[in-house]
């Protein structure tokens, strides 16, 4: 039990729920959701990518968490490095998979751009000053783009695409 809810901490539920929440609402903006299929398709995607992200993340950060965040599910010995860093590989994969049924663009945007770009971020540009912010606020404002792109119409996400990019700290 102690494993399966470490797996649940690394995830970061509550950073799941908002990254769904961003999709819903955008949904709600494009007026799709008769879209079931699609809808689905790009929630999955988005909790995938952001729970891999948040895995992988911890999984760089080990060393540094152990002193700077000791509660973590590894830092408390809940999940081994390698666990983490299965656990982030096995996500991402699906969040890929399950983009590759989404038209062109929007696949482009999860698995060309979104997910090197957060592993990118974790790897190198967490610790750099603008440049990791900037790529922070990027992959929160592609999420709109991206789910724009999900179902052909990009021009309502723009507006809080930008936000989400301008009001990131």
């Amino acid at each position: 039990m102690n494993l399966i809810s470490g797996f649940i901490k690394l995830l970061r539920p509550l950073n799941i729920a908002v990254a769904t929440s961003a999709i819903l609402v955008s949904a709600f903006i494009l007026g799709v959701y008769e879209q079931d299929f699609i809808l689905a398709c790009t929630v999955i995607v988005v909790i995938m990518y952001n729970g891999a992200a948040n895995a992988f993340n911890d999984y760089c950060d080990y060393e540094i968490d152990l002193i700077n965040r000791p509660n973590r599910p590894l830092s408390r010995g809940m999940i081994t490095c390698p666990q983490a860093l299965s656990f982030a590989v096995i996500l991402f994969l699906i969040g890929s998979i399950i983009a590759f049924q989404l038209p062109f663009y929007a696949t482009l945007i999860a698995v060309g751009i979104a997910l090197p770009l957060m592993v990118i971020y974790s790897l190198r540009l967490k610790g750099t000053p603008l440049l990791g912010n900037i790529v922070v606020a990027a992959i929160l404002g592609l999420t709109f783009i991206f789910c724009g792109l999900a179902f052909n119409n990009i021009v309502p996400m723009i507006i809080p695409a930008i936000l989400a990019f301008g009001l990131t700290p």
